[in-house]
């Protein structure tokens, strides 16, 4: 019983530190990509160290981030959140 609560409390706190990362980069990104260093300074304060690559497969997997460039050089990747097609009443295009 107590490990079902476990993984839905982790599942939960995982959903929270993406909603938090997608919105710093979306915040950070209206200057341009967001360096890939810079969101995992960010999420090391929202999540495990060891789930931070994950998460942030995770998010780009789900369409949250989009890898804007790759730098030939250091292989840095720079990202931007997407931004959903809302209507003017606010609501969400499918």
């Amino acid at each position: 019983m107590f490990s079902c609560l476990f993984k839905a409390g982790a599942g939960n706190a995982d959903a929270r530190a993406m909603d938090e990362i997608y919105h710093y980069v979306l915040t950070m990104g209206s200057r341009g990509p967001v360096a890939e260093r810079k969101i995992i300074n960010f999420a090391k304060e929202h999540i495990p160290l060891h789930s931070i690559e994950r998460v942030i497969g995770i998010m780009e997997r789900a369409g949250m981030l989009v890898q804007a460039r790759l730098d030939p050089k250091t292989g840095l990747k720079m990202y931007k959140a997407s931004v959903p097609d809302i209507d003017t009443e606010g609501n969400l295009l499918q």
